[in-house]
């Protein structure tokens, strides 16, 4: 059987066709890495966002600060006693950030910048009640706020506290968190991780609601309250 000739147009032809057929599949392969790739990234932060729904270290870190001033029952931010959230937000800064980048007043008081306690605040209870900087006392702390240095001086004197908190439960009820918190009498020299049920005062609950995809502190309840 005779070879077939073709002709130098047809060569061509056929050669640009396998560039073609060859760019298909390369852009087929390429189309598939790439979609299971986005499949993975997308996976990856359901499962990241399944961890973290059920992570209690995440309410821990909301709920602490407000937690140690063992604050008053309120069903709504705004029936909330602002001066106290206000410090829940000052002691947040205090917990979590680097001290050291903080200047200091003739006192020797620390100096948080307003900018840092209330991205503390919103970030715990959102911003539509966010209080005016402002001087205010717990009864026995006085927060005084510097004007000229728009930053709050932080009392020298340390908060002391005769108990302590551990996250108990968690439940989601109508698309809100409910974190039960256990207080636990905290006697001179006791063992904070040795403590028993009969060291165990009261519960509280903190209800968190979903805002902008992030958790708020939106009431929190009594033992009576919720039961």
């Amino acid at each position: 059987m005779a070879k077939e000739r073709l002709t130098s147009s047809e060569r061509a032809k056929r050669r640009h066709r396998h560039i073609r057929q060859l760019k298909g599949a390369l852009f087929v392969v390429l189309a598939v890495v790439g979609l299971l790739s986005i499949l993975g990234v997308v996976v990856g932060r359901i499962q990241a966002g399944i961890r973290q729904r059920n992570d209690p270290e995440q309410y821990a870190s909301l709920i602490y600060p407000l937690s140690l001033l063992d604050p008053l029952p309120f069903e709504e931010v705004g029936l909330a006693n602002n001066d106290v959230l206000l410090e829940s937000a000052l002691m947040a800064v205090m917990q979590y950030e680097d001290l050291s980048k903080y200047a200091q007043n003739d006192y020797d008081q620390v100096l948080i910048p307003r900018v840092d306690a209330e991205r503390y605040y919103t970030k715990m209870y959102g911003s539509e009640t966010l209080p005016a900087p402002h001087t205010f006392s717990d009864g026995t702390l006085t927060f005084s706020y510097d004007e000229k240095r728009e930053a709050y001086a932080m009392p020298t004197v340390s908060w002391t506290r005769s108990y302590t908190t551990r996250i108990a439960s968690m439940e989601t009820v109508a698309g809100e968190r409910i974190v039960a918190v256990d207080y636990y009498e905290l006697a001179s020299g006791a063992d904070p991780a040795n403590l028993t049920e009969e060291n165990r005062i009261k519960t509280t609950y903190y209800v968190l609601a979903h805002e902008n995809s992030d958790w708020r502190i939106r009431a929190v309840r009594t033992e009576a309250e919720q039961n």
